[in-house]
């Protein structure tokens, strides 16, 4: 009854009864009309956004869109888990720890919100998988890279524009 005291009242109405009526309703009849590649970006609910992800590339992209974003997205989550498992820099790993996670909760996030098309939330994501792809090539390129004997190694600009490595055991942090 609760539900429908939302849908009901007018403000109510607006943030749930709206969403489901209007935009996830209009998101539904766009991939019914054509479910391959859907009817094109801005021809939802009047432009005015859909607050479901995955409902948003059905209707706009079609099954195509979804797939590409499901590929996409667990390539990433795959290249996050090897970063993780094969870095031995502790701050690398830590962006990756921490990429896995962001990459998960905006994954459910995407249940009510187009999170992963908002440019602000978006920008600062694919930047960080950036610096972690980055981080990665930095490190896998390094003559000096760390043994498995010896404490994690991180690499780090230099004051000269170059690459020197950084130990990052205990000690680092005791300067």
């Amino acid at each position: 009854s609760r539900l429908n005291g939302l849908i009901d009242d007018p403000m109510g109405f607006q943030n749930w009864g709206g969403r489901l009526d209007w935009g996830w309703r209009s998101a539904l009849v766009s991939f019914a009309h054509s479910p391959i590649l859907g009817t094109g970006p801005s021809s939802l609910n009047n432009g005015l956004g859909v607050d479901s992800l995955y409902l948003l590339l059905l209707g706009s992209f079609g099954i195509v869109g979804l797939v590409a974003f499901i590929v996409l997205t667990s390539k990433t989550l795959e290249l996050e888990y090897s970063a993780f498992a094969a870095s031995r820099c502790t701050q690398l790993r830590a962006v990756c720890a921490g990429l896995a996670g962001a990459t998960a909760g905006m994954l459910v996030i995407g249940i009510t919100q187009e999170v992963f098309l908002s440019s602000k939330d978006a920008l600062l994501f694919w930047f960080l998988v950036g610096l972690m792809l980055a981080g990665m090539f930095l490190e896998r390129s390094s003559p000096n890279r760390a043994s498995s004997s010896r404490p994690a190694q991180c690499l780090s600009a230099g004051a000269t524009g170059g690459t020197k490595i950084l130990p990052m055991g205990p000690s680092a942090f005791e300067r």
